[in-house]
């Protein structure tokens, strides 16, 4: 719930987020694995949270990689959903074995069978977003270029994210193997004894 001091500030708090984001995503012109949504003509977001794809074709790093190096710059993003709602387990009644959540019976009662839905946009969504809060109530021109500079930054070291992405990549199946070579070797010796 809001109280009245806050709802009278909202108008001028919306329209302050608006004004950042139209000078965050100008100042973002020149970073190409970045994508917002295009909003209808005549149509404004209120901008809780700023909504953006990584290009990772474009860009050849994991959107996770992505993550980890604007972190590295002191910004905070990250994905919204772990998946489309649809492929939620506790939304497929057929098969389910989890707690029942109350939904349950009347999505089976109806039918409803999401286990066969497709949906390619919600899923490029959900594997490409990320998301940032965005408390930016005050306009702040020169702060919007300063968040912008991180991103174009991160752009011009995708070299370097490619290069720690293949060594983490190596690191990782070493470790794996070691695992898979001791799990052997404990099977082994249960099966002397």
């Amino acid at each position: 719930a809001l109280f009245p001091s806050q709802v009278r500030r909202l108008d001028g708090q919306v329209a302050a987020r608006q004004e950042n984001a139209d000078a965050f995503h100008e100042a973002m012109r020149g970073c190409e694995i970045i994508r917002f949504p295009r909003l209808k003509t005549g149509h404004r977001a209120s901008y809780h949270m700023l909504t953006m794809n990584v290009l990772d074709e474009k860009a050849r790093v994991r959107r996770e990689t992505f993550e980890k190096a604007l972190a590295a710059e002191g910004v905070h993003v990250h994905p919204y959903m772990p998946a489309p709602i649809t492929r939620w387990r506790r939304l497929q009644w057929k098969g389910y074995d989890g707690p029942v959540p109350f939904w349950m019976p009347y999505l089976e009662r109806a039918k409803t069978d999401y286990a066969n839905v497709e949906l390619p946009n919600c899923e490029y969504k959900v594997s490409h977003s990320l998301e940032m809060s965005w408390n930016h109530y005050r306009p702040d021109a020169r702060g919007m270029k300063r968040l912008a500079a991180a991103f174009l930054k991160v752009q011009d070291h995708l070299d370097d994210l490619r290069a720690y992405e293949e060594t983490e990549d190596r690191r990782r199946v070493k470790d794996e193997n070691r695992v898979v070579t001791a799990a052997k070797r404990a099977a082994a010796a249960y099966r002397r004894k």
